[in-house]
């Protein structure tokens, strides 16, 4: 993040959008991609649709319990035991081996693309918008790693302590 972007934009606070999108949309949202996920990759459907009933649950507001209880409970619970299924099946021969070490490091270059990506792409939203944009962000939304987001935050607001994505 720090080679790609300057002091300058680091400092960018963005404007915030809480609040301007109506319920209607924010319940539509999950809905309506999972169903245009599900014709676009019907294999993938059933994690897509588990992430946006998670994202429907919170925006519902009427299964407050149970959001909370996926969100921290069951989520633990569910990573603990696919980790121990995964774990007593897994001989040690049979992971430490090549292939499994070349996808890790292609695992690697793949976040570290992602990273590169995100952020040059944000930082031509940055010229486009005539800098209301923080290029820090397009490192935020790497898929499946929510600690990159903190990682940005922490990054941002080390130029700036106002910043908040």
């Amino acid at each position: 993040m720090r080679l790609l972007t300057t002091d300058k934009e680091r400092k960018i606070v963005m404007g915030s959008v809480k609040g301007q999108v109506s319920k209607t949309t924010r319940i539509l949202f999950p809905l309506v991609i999972t169903l245009l996920g599900g014709l676009t990759a019907p294999k993938g459907l059933p994690l897509l649709g588990t992430i946006m009933l998670g994202n429907f649950m919170r925006e519902s507001g009427v299964v407050s319990r149970l959001t909370k209880a996926s969100e921290n409970e069951i989520a633990n619970i569910c990573t603990l035991l696919l980790g121990l299924a995964v774990g007593a099946t897994m001989v040690g021969s049979a992971f430490v081996n090549s292939t499994t070490l070349t996808i890790l490091a292609l695992g690697f270059v793949a976040i570290c693309l992602d990273s590169v990506g995100g952020i040059l792409f944000a930082k031509l939203m940055c010229f486009i918008s005539g800098g209301k944009v923080n290029p820090l962000i397009g490192s935020a939304g790497i898929s499946a790693f929510p600690m990159a987001a903190r990682v940005v935050q922490k990054e941002g607001q080390k130029y700036n302590k106002k910043i908040t994505f």
